[in-house]
């Protein structure tokens, strides 16, 4: 038998003539069955239950007998086929129990439908991932979901027995009411606002609301709401407010000139440490490009990092002068980072620190001869001065440092081997390395025979880690790879980290840098044995 909900057409038709067949066959194979009426009936019932039921199928077939009885006077139960009266007669019964029978249905698919839609709308309304509510223009609550009970902490029988104004923080009572009030009023479709609600254990829980109206004939009689759940996105928003915060803070108080420009170079913002050191007001500093504040010579390597920040964001600092707004110049060693928008970069930001104090002490180091002959490098006077000044600096602004100690393995042998101009070769060649490994602004320094240190201004201890592990080996390996060098040079390095916090001088820190080199050297020298360690260079 055909799906009746899909082809009902088909099926009233199979049925019409199935159900006429099987009348016919009867009538003629039983001819003394014509004068009863219970064979028709049978079929008649038979024919109607199969779309509406056994109860509709019996009320079609009476109403299509009436009909019948009405309209072709002779009985029904009386057809002996003696004409085609009695045919037409059968054909009449048959298509008016069909008639009855599609009424009764289509009443009954009515009320399945809605019966199907009803239970959907209740899935719908108990399984949402939101509360759905209820209540009357009193505020009575009506109907609570399965999300609203476990948010709430209220059973459905609780609630029902409550009104907004116990649910409601109070300080949005009024809030609550007046969204009412002005939906009925103005018969507004839907309304969103925000509000908190006090739980059953006393949690606040703040919601973001939807509510429309219920009606019934055409006048409202309460409200329907969704209320979501936003308390992980208050938080979040709480925790961006408080970031941008500290974020502001940290900026307007910051020791260091702090900016940010576009990625054409006009400035977006500037501290006030900034202000106070180049002289403009924030005002004046946001009309600003840098080709007007930057010494003319610096211009072309402030742009080209500009451009190597947006394309590969790699880390930069650099040392450039700038010009003041009375026209002195003021040299800064600059730390940038790219500022993205949606994944795309936008603008950069800066840290630019005045370096005239420091420019001023190496002047007057340089006047002074603190320079180690050999090497060119600051000898232990020069460095101990610039590093006590560092040492201040550092305990002023919170920035730390590192302290190298390096020592030249196998000098002495060195000298025996090969004599002591190649010796003095050695010492160079490390002050070269040296100085390519680590920055201009660090303070490197020979202390004497074939010790060396270095005071890096790094801004943490691990970024003085990858300095010494990364640059000053690769450098070193580098060197060691020329074939014209008779011999390798190997160091032996310790490495320790300034803290401004804990008061140590810097002949503390140097001694405890020569020990760490120490404990390097005998490790070296515990893995060779007995090898010279001059002769090979080693990681």
């Amino acid at each position: 038998m055909p799906d009746q909900k899909r082809y009902p057409l088909f099926g009233y038709l199979l049925s019409v003539l199935l159900v006429t067949a099987s009348i016919t066959v009867t009538l003629v194979l039983w001819p003394g069955m014509r004068e009863t009426p219970f064979v028709l009936l049978f079929f008649a019932v038979l024919l109607s239950s199969w779309r509406g039921g056994y109860g509709p199928g019996l009320v079609a077939t009476a109403l299509s007998a009436v009909i019948s009885k009405l309209f072709l006077i002779q009985p029904l139960y009386s057809l002996n086929f003696a004409s085609r009266g009695d045919l037409l007669r059968l054909l009449v019964f048959v298509f008016n129990s069909l008639l009855f029978v599609w009424l009764f249905s289509t009443r009954k698919a009515a009320e399945e439908a809605l019966r199907s839609s009803e239970e959907s709308l209740r899935e719908l309304f108990e399984n949402a991932s939101d509360i759905i509510y209820t209540h009357d223009l009193d505020g009575n609550y009506t109907s609570l979901n399965k999300v609203g009970e476990r948010i709430t902490g209220y059973t459905r029988e609780e609630a029902l027995g409550m009104n907004v104004a116990r649910v409601v923080a109070p300080e949005y009572i009024e809030l609550a009411r007046r969204m009412i009030a002005r939906k009925v009023a103005d018969a507004q479709p839907q309304t969103f606002y925000q509000l908190e609600i006090i739980t059953k254990d006393g949690r606040r829980v703040p919601l973001e609301i939807s509510t429309q109206l219920i009606y019934e004939d055409g006048k409202p009689i309460g409200v329907q709401g969704i209320a979501r759940d936003i308390t992980k996105r208050k938080q979040a928003e709480e925790a961006l407010r408080e970031s941008e915060e500290r974020y502001r803070e940290l900026f307007e108080n910051a020791n260091d000139l702090v900016y940010t420009h576009d990625l054409k170079g006009n400035f977006t913002s500037l501290n006030l440490a900034g202000q106070s050191i180049t002289g403009y007001t924030l005002d004046e500093a946001l009309r600003l490009n840098i080709a007007q504040v930057v010494v003319p010579k610096y211009l072309k390597t402030a742009r080209e990092m500009i451009e190597r920040k947006a394309t590969d964001d790699l880390p930069t600092r650099y040392e450039l002068e700038i010009f003041a707004k009375d026209g002195h110049r003021i040299p800064l060693e600059v730390s940038t980072r790219v500022i993205f928008k949606g994944g795309q970069p936008v603008g950069v930001q800066g840290i630019a620190r005045d370096i005239m104090e420091r420019k001023r002490t190496e002047e007057t180091l340089r006047s002074l001869s603190l320079l180690d002959d050999l090497t060119g490098l600051y000898n232990r006077r020069g460095f101990l001065a610039l590093a006590e000044q560092q040492v201040r600096l550092t305990q002023r602004t919170g920035h730390g440092f590192t302290l190298v100690f390096a020592d030249l393995d196998g000098l002495k042998k060195l000298n025996d081997t090969y004599g002591h101009k190649a010796g003095d070769e050695a010492l160079r060649s490390v002050a070269e390395i040296l100085k390519k490994s680590f920055r201009e602004s660090d303070i490197i320094a020979r202390l004497g025979g074939d010790e060396f240190t270095i005071l890096a201004l790094e801004d943490s201890e691990l970024a003085a880690e990858r300095v010494v592990t990364a640059r000053l080996w690769e450098n070193l390996e580098s060197y060691n790879q020329q074939e014209t060098r008779p011999f390798d040079l190997s160091l032996s390095v310790g490495v320790v980290h300034f803290n401004p916090e804990i008061n140590t001088s810097i002949e503390e820190l140097i001694a405890q840098a020569d020990k760490a080199m120490y404990r390097d050297k005998q490790a070296k020298r515990a893995k060779q044995s007995k090898r010279e360690v001059y002769s090979e260079f080693v990681l």
